[in-house]
């Protein structure tokens, strides 16, 4: 009897899950054609979203043949970011007088910093790092002068990444300087989105 209980209730819920998920919509917007198989980003503005349920539950994608497409909803992305990913130009990368290696890039687009991703040798020994910024490339302010950079133990590969935290910058020209020759590639880094150069 109970268990007879138990799937009536299970029935009910499916079809009230079924109901409402055949309800009509009151808001449509078209989205361009899918060229390729994949992920596709797809900003949805205000003027959509104040129909929506602040968690997108009732949002909906639907194919030609109206059947639903699975959509995965992507968060806690800075309205100001950009989409994708950005080339930085390498403007130096050299040895210094004093043994420090100095790494200058250019940030062309617009987008505030604050992760710098490294990737170098994985040697056993921690090294200090000094991180400045510019717009111009004459004026420098420094943004951190005791960067720890250390190695990953317990790792048996050549290289690592080392993530350093930075607070959040508009600028156009970094420098970084450690003592190191090792260095081969910097990533900088907004939340959620990685930029390579």
């Amino acid at each position: 009897m109970i268990r007879r209980i138990i799937n009536s209730a299970f029935c009910l819920l499916l079809v009230a899950a079924t109901g409402t998920a055949k309800a009509q919509h009151t808001h449509k917007a078209s989205i361009d054609s899918v060229k390729d198989e994949g992920f596709y980003r797809i900003t949805l503005n205000s003027s959509l979203t104040q129909y929506l349920k602040t968690d997108f539950s009732d949002l909906r994608i639907l194919d030609r043949k109206g059947q639903q497409v699975p959509y995965i909803i992507e968060r806690n992305i800075r309205r100001n970011s950009s989409t994708g990913f950005q080339s930085l130009e390498i403007l130096e990368n050299k040895i210094t007088d004093s043994g420090n290696s100095l790494l200058i890039l250019k940030n062309n687009g617009n987008d505030s910093l604050n992760h710098i991703q490294l990737q170098m040798k994985n040697a056993a020994v921690s090294r200090t790092a000094s991180l400045s910024g510019s717009n111009d490339k004459s004026k420098w302010f420094i943004i951190d002068n005791q960067l720890r950079i250390s190695h990953t133990p317990g790792t048996n590969t050549d290289d690592m990444v080392q993530e350093l935290q930075i607070r959040n910058l508009t600028i156009h020209f970094i420098s970084l300087k450690l003592i190191t020759d090792e260095m081969i590639l910097i990533r900088l880094r907004q939340p959620d989105i990685l930029k390579i150069m």
